[in-house]
């Protein structure tokens, strides 16, 4: 039986050589302190401190030190849209690390690390260099890597990148990587992707985040991802579920995401996955219920439009999830968002019903 944890050993010796690196793949007072999973493990925990107070070191860009990269025009285009969409506060990180950012290409792409992270890597930020490598043959991922480089700072041996918090103090330990990497992809998508292409870059982690926005808010969460704010974007959550839901949901989505991005995923693992990923759907439709039956209570939706508003969110999560040729229990999922609706559904009624029934006895 082959050893894992020489797989392991290699990767954290890897990766501490290279410094902490954000990658692009095809294919105890407990608010001050979050637990962070090493190995998705609830025992193995550090302590996670509130993000630093962003400082303006520079408040401009200097695109005179790309006046002969290859990227150039890719990143005049990444600051122009930048600074159009968002606020000079929110672009303190963004200014930060521009100034000394290098980015170039890679001509053979990322062969050996492929092979030994078992992954599909067209892109990476080395937040310890504050250096961008893309491979030659996906230009279009430096839009990905030049939002990990927007959004991070460092701070008492701690990276914020986003919303992935990571700490190498007893070994490397992070939180937050999965739902990381789908909103950052998924701002890709959005303001640098052209409609017409489909990217299938962290394909699930994007939806999720996708989904996550959509109970958060754009604005804000935008604001939070550029201010390497995952404290915030617990808190937000937390106004809809338990603090100890919240941080079981975040590290699910890393599990999830190592699991989709290894290419050499072992069909043992099939089932792990498969509740990873009921887990991770019922979690968001949970949520998104709670927040939508606030409005329910205080008379801002009829029982008709709520009902519509469960059903047709709960039809927009992905059921079906295809890796390699591994293929999950589709009508397991859907039978539990299924019973999670119905179940909300059922006590919005009975609510509404108590509501009118205590009326009737006045």
């Amino acid at each position: 039986m082959k050893d894992n944890r020489a797989d392991e050993n290699r990767y954290i010796n890897l990766i501490k050589k290279v410094g902490v690196s954000f990658t692009l793949f095809r294919s105890n007072k407990k608010i001050q302190r979050f637990s962070l999973r090493k190995r998705h493990s609830t025992k193995n925990v550090i302590k996670v401190f509130m993000p630093p107070e962003l400082k303006y070191n520079y408040s401009s860009v200097d695109m005179e030190k790309f006046a002969t990269n290859g990227y150039k025009l890719a990143i005049r285009r990444f600051v122009r849209i930048m600074e159009t969409n968002f606020s000079r506060e929110d672009l303190a990180n963004f200014y930060n690390n521009f100034q000394s950012v290098e980015v170039s290409s890679k001509k053979l792409g990322f062969i050996l690390l492929n092979i030994l992270l078992r992954r599909n890597i067209v892109g990476m930020y080395n937040t310890k260099d504050n250096v961008i490598r893309i491979d030659s043959k996906y230009a279009s991922s430096i839009y990905h890597e030049l939002l990990h480089m927007a959004s991070t700072i460092k701070t008492n041996g701690v990276y914020y990148s986003g919303f992935n918090q990571i700490s190498y103090e007893g070994g490397e330990k992070s939180f937050g990587r999965g739902i990381n990497e789908g909103y950052t992809e998924f701002l890709a998508q959005r303001y640098f992707t052209d409609a017409s292409i489909k990217s299938t870059a962290y394909f699930y982690e994007t939806r999720i985040a996708f989904h996550i926005e959509d109970i958060v808010g754009r604005g804000k969460m935008e604001k939070l991802y550029l201010r390497s704010n995952l404290k915030g974007l617990i808190d937000e959550l937390k106004r809809y579920s338990s603090e100890e839901n919240v941080l079981e949901f975040i590290s699910n989505m890393d599990q999830f995401s190592d699991y989709v991005n290894d290419r050499k995923l072992r069909k043992k693992k099939i089932k792990e996955i498969e509740d990873l990923f009921i887990k991770i759907n019922v979690f968001v439709l949970n949520t998104y219920i709670a927040k939508t039956k606030e409005r329910f209570y205080i008379g801002e939706m009829s029982i008709e439009n709520l009902s519509v508003d469960f059903v047709n969110f709960r039809n927009s999560l992905i059921t079906s999830l295809k890796i390699k040729k591994l293929n999950i229990d589709v009508n397991r999922v859907a039978a539990c968002l299924d019973n999670v609706t119905s179940n909300a559904l059922c006590e919005c009624g009975e609510s509404l019903l108590d509501n009118k029934v205590g009326k009737g006895k006045r």
